[in-house]
């Protein structure tokens, strides 16, 4: 692109989204984005080039360099100058515009620009963007199936980087979290279901292979309700979150089928109360045959 298109296609840029407002931009020798004299934040940008060449070992060719919100995109632009392969997302379609038009001013082949809110950025919009191309997405409590990701990573013929994003939140974390909004709940006297699991007594050998998998201090041993079994019996006490992993693991490991999902509900329906009621009234004659 000559001189002459440069200065046309800028004046055109500008009266479309007007002004480049932060990034003063090298298009060719004497023609910037804004001005000649420093304006902005290109003494800023030296120093942050400085550093990340310094940590980088003197070169940053290769690397893969994620600018977020990066306004009219001067930083990525100078890094790709650098040679590494960057990827700059903004929410506003002017500084988008701005920073698309000195990409193709420098022919830049190794620099892209997209329109996104940051904080709809995703890991794996991430690892895409740089270039990931060998990605699995797994919740954390999940075991088979995350036993089976590990399997195909490992068998897998694919020859390049391999990533595996175990999604689950910590659970001492989600109860901080939680707690305080299940206590408003209550307090309105509005409906709160909270998922419980538990061990049938009735059906649990005594092995405690469930116990050593899993760790959960919520899972331990209480006395056995059959006279002729002198083993304790896995039990769930009431500090259980309902994360499941206790489940998971004695599915995954074909540990037995003991384990039980209940959901406790407080403050429930009319409905539900009916149907509670009902369901009482049939057990006890279940039981009374």
């Amino acid at each position: 692109m000559d001189i002459k298109t440069i200065i046309q296609k800028r004046s055109e840029v500008i009266t479309k989204y007007g002004p480049w407002t932060a990034h003063n931009i090298q298009l060719r020798d004497d023609i910037y984005s804004i001005a000649p004299e420093i304006i902005g934040d290109e003494v800023k940008l030296r120093r942050i080039v400085q550093c990340v060449l310094d940590l980088a070992g003197g070169s940053v060719e290769g690397l893969r360099i994620l600018d977020l919100a990066c306004l009219e995109g001067l930083y990525a632009i100078e890094f790709a100058r650098h040679k590494a392969a960057c990827l700059g997302i903004e929410g506003r379609e002017a500084n988008i515009e701005k920073a698309r038009f000195a990409k193709q001013v420098l022919l830049l082949d190794n620099l892209e620009f997209t329109q996104d809110d940051v904080r709809n950025l995703t890991i794996e919009k991430t690892l895409s963007g740089m270039g990931v191309q060998w990605m699995r997405t797994v919740h954390t409590y999940h075991v088979e199936k995350m036993r089976k990701t590990f399997d195909e990573a490992f068998t897998s013929d694919f020859n390049g980087l391999k990533v595996i994003i175990a999604e689950g939140e910590c659970q001492l974390e989600r109860q901080r979290r939680i707690k305080p909004w299940i206590a408003g709940l209550l307090k309105a006297g509005k409906r709160v279901v909270r998922v419980k699991y538990g061990v049938d007594e009735d059906v649990c050998t005594g092995d405690h292979a469930c116990i050593r998998l899993s760790g959960c201090p919520t899972l331990t041993l209480k006395d056995s309700p059959d006279p002729l079994r002198v083993d304790p019996v896995a039990t769930v006490i009431d500090g259980c979150v309902g994360c499941g992993l206790c489940g998971e693991n004695a599915h995954a490991a074909t540990l037995c089928p003991s384990f039980y999902r209940a959901e406790v509900i407080r403050n429930p329906h009319l409905h539900e109360r009916l149907l509670d009621g009902l369901r009482g009234t049939v057990l006890r004659w279940l039981q009374a045959a």
